[in-house]
């Protein structure tokens, strides 16, 4: 059981890892066919507008799993080396720096 845990927890680390990866490249990439000279006039302007509003989506979606991946207790499992897969391990929550008790 431990060890599926462990993997477990490297493949969570990954999967969020990538997330923010591909919706990062996904942006550039609806950025960019803002440039496509395919159409013209109204119809570019239209196209070019579906462009920058894709990938706007995608840049607002990171920005929120970002904030939302950024609580202690997911920074802290984004950290977590399985390495120790105790009770005491996993609950550990790292205090943060400038925090008073």
């Amino acid at each position: 059981r431990v060890k599926r845990w462990r993997e477990e927890v490297l493949l969570l680390q990954e999967e969020m890892r990538r997330c923010l990866v591909t919706l990062k490249w996904q942006a550039e990439k609806w950025e960019k066919r803002v440039d496509v000279d395919t159409f013209e006039g109204e119809r570019w302007e239209g196209a070019a507008a579906y462009a920058y509003e894709q990938a706007d989506v995608r840049l607002r979606i990171f920005a929120r799993f970002e904030e939302l991946w950024s609580s202690k207790v997911v920074e802290s499992a984004r950290k977590f080396q399985p390495g120790s897969l105790e009770l005491e391990d996993l609950l550990r929550v790292p205090e943060m720096e400038g925090e008073e008790e």
